[in-house]
C-alpha cells in the first residue's frame, strides 16, 4: 500500500544544516528501522567556495523516536582523499550486523565509486576495511 503524500506544513525537521545560509544543507538521507531504532544516513554540503566545500561529511545517526537523532559514526571527505561524497545507504546483514555503502569520487581517476563497510554495529565501521 503506498504511503500518503507528505504534507510539508506538518513535517518535522530532524536535521538542520550547519549554517542557515544559501548553499548549506543536510540531506541525501536514508532511513533504516531495525525493529527497535531508526538509523539515519545523511550528507552535509557547503556551497562552492566555502571551506571543505561540497559533500564534505557523511554520518550515521540513531534515534529511538525517529525525530531526535544522535551521530554514532561519520567520515569527512579528506579521510577518503575525495573532492566529494554523495548518498550513503545502511542495510542489515544476514548475520545481524550492518552494511554501509558509501558513494564518493575516486581520487585515483575522478569517477564515482561505491565501497562497502561491514560491522556488528554502525559505530564500529572502519574505513580501512572497506571493500
Amino acid at each position: 500500500m503506498p504511503l500518503p503524500p507528505i504534507d510539508p506544513a506538518g513535517a518535522t525537521v530532524v536535521l538542520r544544516p550547519e549554517r542557515d545560509e544559501p548553499g548549506y544543507w543536510a540531506g541525501s538521507a536514508g532511513v533504516l528501522h531495525d525493529g527497535e531504532r531508526f538509523w539515519l544516513t545523511y550528507r552535509q554540503r557547503r556551497p562552492r567556495g566555502a571551506d571543505a566545500e561540497r559533500g564534505w561529511r557523511c554520518a550515521v545517526a540513531v534515534s529511538d523516536d525517529g525525530v531526535r537523532f544522535t551521530d554514532v559514526w561519520s567520515v569527512r571527505k579528506d579521510e577518503l582523499g575525495t573532492p566529494s561524497m554523495e548518498r550513503f545507504c545502511l542495510t542489515r546483514t544476514a548475520s545481524g550486523g550492518y552494511r554501509l555503502l558509501i558513494s564518493y569520487v575516486d581520487p585515483a581517476d575522478n569517477r564515482w565509486r561505491i565501497d562497502g563497510l561491514t560491522a556488528a554495529h554502525p559505530a564500529r565501521f572502519d574505513l580501512a576495511a572497506r571493500s
